[in-house]
């Protein structure tokens, strides 16, 4: 029953991704939401990118998966 549900995994990780709001300065620090993000934001929105990657290459979506295993990559 719940197998096969790529698509809402997808929108998951997406919806994480938002929530998450990590952007990396030129100087190689996070900001997440305005302040600076921990580690653990930063360990979490790896995990929302590679999940995000992994949903997209499952559905076909190959500059999406790219993108976002190439933005887990950069925040790691």
């Amino acid at each position: 029953k719940f197998l096969c549900r790529h698509k809402e995994a997808y929108q998951f990780a997406r919806q994480a991704i938002k929530k998450l709001d990590v952007r990396i300065l030129d100087d190689g620090s996070f900001l997440t939401q305005g302040q600076p993000a921990t580690k653990n934001i930063q360990a979490t929105s790896v995990i929302a990118y590679f999940n995000h990657a992994v949903e997209a290459e499952y559905l076909s979506m190959w500059s999406q998966a790219k993108s976002s295993y190439d933005k887990a990559l950069q925040i790691l």
